[in-house]
């Protein structure tokens, strides 16, 4: 945890993240460019972007707050400086930084191809949004199980099994409204 308060600015995390953007970036327009509509190669990115964002974020959450308590320094925490929010928020933090990363990846991608389909861009920027809100909802999901169970591996099975129905019984619903 960083305690001097201060702000990082952004830049890519890894030279490989900008890689994989770009290689991705060109291997949807190479797509489109061989004859598959932009639309599906839309799709197809969208869905990539919101399950990535569900599934990769806030899975080190769910044993964030259960470690501290099993280490005992949870007690230690409450005694620093930091108000209860600023711990949680630094906790969520990987999360979050996992979360920018799936973003800054696939987002371009989804936007490039959002243009150049019938679906447009502000299509695509609420895709983004649909991934950065269901990416947060897990991350605080995670620390929402942390929080509620006594020990680390209890955590990690109530937290799988949460996101598990969670992904599950979503389509059902929809179908069933």
């Amino acid at each position: 945890m960083k305690g001097n308060g201060s702000r990082s600015s952004f830049s890519w995390s890894r030279p490989a993240d900008f890689m994989v953007s770009a290689g991705l970036g060109l291997g949807l327009l190479t797509l489109v460019k061989a004859g598959i509509c932009p639309c599906t190669a839309f799709t197809g990115a969208s869905l990539l972007l919101v399950i990535l964002s569900v599934l990769l974020v806030g899975n080190r959450a769910f044993g964030a707050l259960t470690m501290e308590r099993e280490k005992k320094t949870l007690d230690c925490l409450r005694l620093t400086q930091w108000s209860a929010p600023q711990v949680l928020y630094y906790k969520l933090a990987p999360e979050l930084h996992s979360l920018y990363r799936v973003l800054l990846v696939l987002g371009p991608s989804v936007l490039i191809l959002g243009g150049l389909g019938d679906a447009g861009i502000a299509r695509a920027l609420g895709v983004i949004l649909m991934a950065f809100l269901g990416g947060l909802a897990s991350a605080v999901f995670g620390i929402f199980v942390s929080s509620m169970s006594d020990t680390t591996s209890q955590a990690y099975v109530a937290g799988r099994v949460g996101k598990s129905v969670w992904l599950l019984l979503t389509p059902v619903l929809d179908k069933l409204l």
